[in-house]
Parts: C-alpha cells; structure tokens; sequence
C-alpha cells in the first residue's frame, strides 16, 4: 500500500512541474536580466509578462494593465481563475 501512494505522490509531483517557471526576468543593479527561477531572493523584482509564469510568491507593486486574470495551481484542487480590474 506505501508504494502505490508514494508513487501516485511522485507523479503527483511530476505534473506538477510541469506549472513551474525555470526562468525569471528580475531588475538587478538598474537592469532587467533573465535568471534561473532558483535564483531569486527576497526583495527581487520580477517582470511578469502575459502569458509568463510565475517564478515564486509575488507581491505586485504595479500594474501596466487595468485587468489582469490569474490562474492558479492548487495542491489540493488542480486549477482555478482569479479576475481583477480596477474599473
């Protein structure tokens, strides 16, 4: 039985995966440079363009769009839609 868990877990994982950015655009030293995602520290700042994924948790500091919709990987539940706009 602990196999056949450990390896749905393993699988589990490896989709998983699939939702994670390698890379990250992050402003360092005045410029914008491209960076392996495990790379990232707290306090960078990260570009994320439409349709890009993102490298880590985020706070947003500025918005260059008046809507902006988000999906989200759920451990628990797969995927689900956030919406915002400002209007």
């Amino acid at each position: 039985m602990g196999v056949i868990t450990e390896t749905k877990a393993e699988k589990a994982i490896e989709s998983l995966k699939a939702y994670e950015a390698d890379a990250a655009t992050v402003l360092r030293h005045g410029h914008l440079t491209l960076l392996p995602a495990a790379e990232l520290v707290p306090g960078d700042i990260v570009e994320v363009t439409v349709g890009g994924k993102v490298p880590a948790d985020l706070r947003v500091i500025q918005l260059l769009t008046t809507s902006l919709r988000v999906d989200q990987v759920g451990w628990w539940v797969g995927v689900c839609a956030v919406d915002w706009s400002s209007t």
